[in-house]
């Protein structure tokens, strides 16, 4: 029998009670145990030393946000992601990194999900 959470989970986007809603719940749950980690602090370093504000001006965001997006108090919307990463010419994924304690690797979830979505039959 599938935990009462999963079952919410599944019938809010109506899926079936069968092995593809629990995978995707178990994804869900995987997703969860992730921290988006950043380099940002280093990168200003790195970079003649930018200030926070000069960052958070680049960015268009207050130097609060930039402070807390660096400490991990914070997660940035993909929007701002992107920006941070263009201040320092690099990919998002050059400054952003998901983390995880679970030895599952990420890309081997992601890989699920998308058999999940698209069955090759």
């Amino acid at each position: 029998m599938e935990s009462l959470a999963a079952m919410l989970i599944c019938g809010s986007f109506g899926f079936a009670q069968d092995d593809k809603c629990k995978a995707s719940f178990d994804w869900i749950n995987y997703m969860a145990k992730c921290q988006l980690t950043n380099n940002i602090r280093k990168l200003r370093f790195e970079n003649g030393e930018i200030t926070q504000q000069a960052l958070a001006d680049m960015a268009g965001v207050t130097r609060q946000t930039i402070i807390a997006t660096e400490q991990g108090k914070y997660t940035p919307s993909l929007t701002l992601a992107f920006k941070i990463a263009d201040v320092f010419e690099l990919y998002v994924e050059d400054v952003f990194s998901f983390e995880s304690d679970d030895e599952e690797p990420l890309k081997r979830t992601i890989a699920d999900l998308k058999e999940i979505r698209n069955p090759k039959s």
